[in-house]
């Protein structure tokens, strides 16, 4: 029986503090201060259906083969990349007490493309490996379709173009190889020793540091906002912090149980308790994007300007990857960054693989990597 894999793949992956020099050297540098007790509360946010007006949500379909897990998707105009992986139910066969499976070709893990219109469904890539190979992180800027794949103790990022069928993707970025990341764009936390932390935008040859007294965790940005919320326990998050890039203001936005919250443009979408909603913090308004009596999993930026999730059905075991898709009925593309926070004392930046199309001369930029980069850097 299919069924749809509920965790998200981390990579641990160590590489060369260089990372991050090389990638924010000769830069300009400025400063903020963010305190806690100076912080503008945004809370009279007025309800309103504007902002629905303003995006095409639209729910996705997509059947699962028999005994698989999508480990990794994502999302781009009228297709849907994912992975499917056959690891769970190996091992799930010998938890109930079965008899122990013996790995085929077939359980080897599948890089697949769903045609959203036509309902088209096809392998890009099978492994050919004698284990499951664990994939995350695909993306897809409607030329290329990258992923980052975990084997054999090392990670690397592999490569195909659009719809194309291939016996051997490209390696685009590995482990031993990181020359590519060399121009990325970053978005850096860092832990100082007096209770303060810097959380660093790293972008076009300028660095904007946010210092700020307040707790940090998962923080996220786009050329218009950065927002993060206190701590890993959801249950517990009761507050947003936004800062405006484009008025340099940071503000405080008390919020209900979020589980999870993403950027899309000047807008700000939270996915709280069975519902996912939008704030707008320019004209003060919160819609509610999505109809009661569903869950929704984790929220992923997308390079078209788009924010999906995976929907859960409480009342059964779906065969069917379902999938929220929301996006502005303008087509812009957006740069979108995420972290990991680190433990004390080290800095860590991870960027989730971004492609960007340059719509002048349709090139192609790598522009990030899902690399987390620890540097020493207590201070």
């Amino acid at each position: 029986m299919g069924k749809i894999k509920r965790t998200i793949v981390k990579m641990s992956t160590v590489v060369m503090m260089s990372l991050v020099l090389c990638s924010c050297s000769n830069q300009q540098e400025k400063n903020i201060s963010i305190n806690e007790n100076e912080l503008s509360v945004l809370s009279d946010f007025q309800e309103s259906k504007s902002q629905k007006e303003k995006l095409i949500i639209e729910e996705i379909s997509i059947p699962i083969p028999e005994n698989g897990n999508v480990n990794s998707f994502c999302v781009y105009k009228d297709r849907v990349y994912y992975s499917i992986e056959f690891g769970d139910y190996l091992i799930g066969q010998m938890e109930i007490g079965g008899e122990e499976i013996a790995f085929e070709e077939k359980y080897n893990t599948q890089i697949r493309v769903f045609h959203i219109g036509t309902k088209e469904d096809k392998i890009l890539y099978q492994y050919k490996e004698n284990e499951c190979v664990s994939v995350s992180d695909i993306q897809s800027n409607g030329t290329e379709v990258i992923w980052e794949e975990y084997k054999n103790g090392t990670w690397n990022i592999r490569l195909v173009l659009e719809d194309e069928v291939v016996e051997e993707p490209l390696v685009a970025v590995s482990q031993q190889n990181n020359a590519e990341l060399m121009e990325n764009i970053t978005l850096t936390v860092t832990e100082k020793e007096n209770n303060r932390t810097i959380i660093q935008i790293c972008e076009n040859q300028n660095n904007v540091n946010l210092e700020t007294d307040i707790e940090v965790s998962s923080p996220i940005a786009n050329e218009k906002l950065c927002i993060w919320m206190k701590g890993y326990d959801y249950h517990e998050r009761q507050e947003l912090y936004c800062f405006d890039r484009e008025k340099q203001t940071a503000y405080c936005i008390p919020t209900a149980y979020t589980f999870a919250y993403e950027v899309l443009g000047d807008m700000i979408l939270l996915n709280q308790e069975n519902e996912i909603v939008c704030y707008d913090i320019k004209n003060m308004e919160r819609t509610t994007l999505t109809e009661g009596g569903k869950g929704y999993g984790f929220l992923f930026a997308g390079i078209e300007g788009n924010i999906y999730a995976e929907i859960f059905d409480s009342n059964e075991e779906s065969e069917e990857l379902h999938i929220i898709n929301i996006k502005t009925k303008a087509d812009n593309e957006q740069n979108w960054y995420t972290t990991l926070t680190s433990s004390s004392g080290l800095s860590s930046s991870s960027a989730r693989v971004l492609l960007t199309s340059n719509t002048s001369n349709n090139s192609l930029e790598l522009r990030s990597a899902l690399v987390p980069v620890y540097s020493s850097t207590k201070k």
